[in-house]
């Protein structure tokens, strides 16, 4: 039962964080916000980065309120995962494995991202 919940849990996180990986990445690629697929990721994430973006402002093109948003959201599905397994760990264990998380959904995400432009480009 746990398995279920814990799949369950974490396929519900990694898709709202692949959003955030999105947006964050959108401005760096030169995005157009125009598409439909980015309109979508902006109003399903805008909830959660709009106030995080009054306290904590963007550093140049890099928009620090959408990683942090996704580091926090990271770091609580490690702990919650952990809590559910009975397990604990320390607070530096989960930031590093947070990083670690997203740095591996980020180069997935792009990876993924470039194989379907290459496809496309094949196709069209």
């Amino acid at each position: 039962m746990i398995t279920a919940i814990d799949f369950v849990i974490r396929t519900l996180t990694e898709l709202y964080l692949l959003l955030l990986l999105m947006r964050f990445w959108l401005p760096v690629f030169h995005g157009d916000f125009r598409n439909p697929v980015a309109q979508g990721v902006l109003r399903l994430t805008s909830p959660l980065v709009i106030p995080l973006r009054r306290i904590i402002p963007p550093f140049g093109r890099i928009d620090t309120s959408t990683v942090i948003a996704a580091f926090i959201i990271q770091c609580l599905l490690i702990t919650l995962l952990l809590k559910l397994r009975g397990g604990a760990a320390s607070t530096l264990m989960i930031a590093i494995q947070s990083v670690l998380e997203l740095a591996t959904l980020s180069l997935n995400m792009v990876f993924f991202v470039i194989l379907i432009r290459v496809i496309l480009s094949w196709v069209a």
